[in-house]
């Protein structure tokens, strides 16, 4: 295609198809947390990057809480989760896997707090971390409120106490209930 010079209604209409498209693609990519990957493909990363979401403001009506660990036993989770009010909609259970890609929670409103278990240390995009969680503390403002499932002797263990514990902690728990 060669090109051309527009006119300045060409130009508008043109920019307008461009604008919408971009919009639609933003707004879609934003609604399931990965606004920034678009604007990053975009080479416009910089313009959110100052402004990229704090959890502290995340709006807990349309977000949820994970909750990641090894080998989770859900059905037990999900009577205590049921047993505090929680919509079970609002809590997705991940049992991890050794390609859970983490750059899914950098940067992403999808999950106002992540639970996590007991979790193998290396992982798929945790970049020099030693393991996710000190990704998560080297950076708090880069993931979702990230919260430890502990035992009463501070090991990572998912336990109907600790799970029970942390879910009353949740951003989602203080704001609804």
């Amino acid at each position: 295609m060669s090109s051309k010079i527009l006119n300045s209604d060409q130009l508008t209409d043109v920019l307008n198809k461009l604008i919408d498209k971009i919009q639609t693609e933003i707004f879609q990519a934003n609604a399931i947390g990965n606004a920034y990957e678009v604007f990053k493909r975009l080479g416009y990363e910089y313009l959110i990057t100052d402004s990229v979401p704090s959890y502290t403001y995340v709006d807990v009506r349309h977000s949820k809480i994970l909750v990641l660990a090894y080998q989770l036993n859900q059905d037990n989770l999900k009577i205590a989760a049921k047993k505090l009010g929680i919509d079970l909609s609002k809590i997705d259970f991940i049992e991890y896997k050794s390609n859970f890609d983490f750059a899914k929670l950098r940067y992403s409103s999808k999950y106002s707090d992540v639970l996590v278990g007991p979790i193998p240390h290396k992982g798929v995009n945790i970049g020099d971390a030693s393991s996710f969680l000190a990704a998560c503390e080297k950076a708090p403002e880069e993931y979702p409120k990230i919260q430890r499932l502990e035992d009463s002797n501070g090991n990572l263990k998912v336990t109907k106490t600790s799970f029970v514990e942390r879910l009353k902690s949740t951003k989602y728990f203080q704001e609804v209930f």
